[in-house]
């Protein structure tokens, strides 16, 4: 209420009274309208009750929240209805309620602004009067009285406006979607909110298999691709591998989040395998196009080849106290290698003498540091090997 108001109008305005919080807001308000300050101050009652234009008390930290998507851009797999919320807020530091908030969106030309529908608001009712208006791609919210308290006490200094929005149709995968809004409390600068973007991304990934790395007897092997995604795209999520066994339909074998699996194959019998993988990127774009099928064809161990090796690479001496000597002839240039294993299958020597010219070869292992016993000896020559069964002796 206001009592004993008296004032004067000319070179002196002087006012004798004391005004309800409500009320001297409004009067600020109206002191803004007839000073002219645009935004650069607000009008104040002191002590004296003398009436001044001094630096406004209200204060506004501000969020623009849009679409969730993937990873800090944001990506987003499909075009449709975006929903943005603008949060604001009184600072608990502000020494009066704001009387007056201005909110301001501005779209840009990948949105279909015919669509725009305003949402929920933090503050409705009879108390709150918004005032929501869209001209052209101009979207406004202001609201007088509203008496924002400073938030000493969460959330009662917080608000936020809402609204959707679609976007146009034919854009382009790869498209940044951005937005942003302003916020004006009372007489305050105008304070522009942080940038919400997406990217669009409509391009499943392409994959290209691995060639499958396998030596005769092996039962387990491992199946490898690799993938691409567009250079704007959000990039490789997970796989799906499948498999066709001696010319049977593919079937679904497993699915990883990386791009190898590994695959159980026969040691027994000569089975013929087909392998494929299709990605799908982490806005759930499917690969659906099937790369190039990598094949392989398994070839069983027998115990004779183990017991009595009849090949044309030669291991001796068997048993050995240490050193082993390997002969064989190749006939073309070829990489060998050369491993030692238990006889459960645990690897424990793996030695790799590199790419060889066609011709006779010699060369020595040395493996003396194994403990006495039985090990199998397998001599790997590009893509083929040979199992041995070798005996470990003391000196």
């Amino acid at each position: 209420p206001v009592t004993n108001l008296a004032f004067t109008v000319g070179e002196k305005l002087e006012m004798m009274a004391k005004f309800s919080t409500n009320l001297r807001y409004r009067f600020i308000a109206w002191g803004k309208s007839l000073f002219n300050q645009d935004g650069k101050n607000e009008l104040r009652m002191l002590e004296d009750n003398r009436i001044v234009l001094e630096k406004i008390v209200s204060s506004d930290p501000n969020e623009k929240v849009g679409p969730s998507g993937f990873g800090k851009e944001n990506y987003i797999s499909k075009t449709g209805k975006m929903y943005y919320t603008i949060s604001f807020e009184n600072k608990k530091e502000a020494t009066a309620p704001a009387y007056r908030i201005q909110i301001s969106d501005t779209l840009s030309s990948v949105f279909d602004h015919n669509s725009v529908k305003f949402g929920a608001t933090s503050h409705s009712g009879s108390m709150y009067n918004w005032k929501m208006t869209r001209e052209g791609n101009i979207l406004k919210w202001d609201i007088e009285g509203i008496e924002l308290p400073p938030n000493v006490n969460p959330p009662e200094g917080e608000g936020y406006v809402r609204f959707s929005v679609d976007l146009i149709q034919g854009l382009n995968s790869g498209q940044n979607i951005d937005n942003s809004a302003t916020i004006v409390f009372d007489l305050n600068k105008p304070i522009t909110t942080n940038r919400w973007r997406n990217i669009l991304d409509e391009i499943a990934p392409l994959t290209k298999m691995n060639p499958i790395k396998y030596s005769a007897g092996d039962s387990i092997v491992n199946i490898s691709c690799q993938t691409v995604d567009n250079a704007n795209g959000s990039g490789p999520g997970r796989y799906g591998f499948y498999a066709s066994v001696n010319n049977a339909p593919f079937q679904l074998i497993g699915e990883s989040y990386q791009n190898t699996i590994q695959y159980p194959v026969s040691h027994k019998t000569k089975n013929a395998y087909r392998f494929y993988a299709l990605a799908t990127d982490n806005v759930n774009n499917v690969e659906i196009k099937v790369p190039q099928i990598v094949e392989l064809k398994s070839f069983p161990v027998s115990s004779k080849n183990i017991e009595n090796n009849s090949s044309k690479i030669k291991l001796y001496p068997n048993p050995t106290s240490g050193k082993i000597a390997i002969d064989f002839f190749i006939a073309n240039q070829t990489g060998i290698e050369f491993q030692i294993s238990s006889v459960s299958g645990e690897l424990i020597k793996n030695v790799k003498f590199g790419v060889l010219e066609a011709g006779k070869h010699h060369l020595n292992l040395d493996i003396s540091d194994l403990k006495q016993g039985i090990y199998l000896a397998k001599v790997i020559l590009d893509q083929k090997s040979e199992i041995f069964k070798v005996v470990k002796i003391s000196k």
